[in-house]
């Protein structure tokens, strides 16, 4: 595979991934982003902090219930985001307390993939700050 190739396969399945979460959970993203950072949105099914570095950001951006999502979309943001900016990747992955993909739990995947859609859209810095 090609890398044109490989890039028109990603930018496609993030454009598909960007639609499928605007058309089922933006009533969710909008009402979470008008609130205070700590004012639950839904049901907290797992309270605890993924790692010890990234705790803050990550909790705020939890979806209540997603799709089932795969490695392979993770992977797919995660390249759409290192072709904007090598360090904003990494900054992305570190709020998640891991320095690849690979390192990310399952059920992190939709909340990881909610907040990194943001990132890739230009609405969130992941570098900016950890507030």
């Amino acid at each position: 595979m090609s890398l044109e190739q490989a890039l028109a396969d990603n930018t496609a399945a993030i454009r598909e991934l960007i639609a499928a979460m605007k058309a089922k959970p933006a009533a969710q993203d909008e009402a979470a982003t008008e609130t205070a950072p700590n004012e639950p949105q839904a049901p907290a099914t797992d309270t605890t902090p993924k790692s010890g570095k990234a705790s803050s950001e990550p909790e705020k951006e939890k979806p209540a219930e997603s799709p089932s999502v795969t490695y392979d979309e993770v992977r797919k943001l995660i390249t759409d985001i290192a072709r904007q900016s090598k360090d904003k990747a990494v900054a992305t992955l570190q709020r998640f307390g891991v320095q690849n993909g690979k390192q990310l739990k399952e059920d992190q995947y939709a909340e990881f993939i909610a907040y990194a859609v943001k990132v890739a859209a230009g609405e969130v810095d992941p570098e900016a700050s950890d507030a």
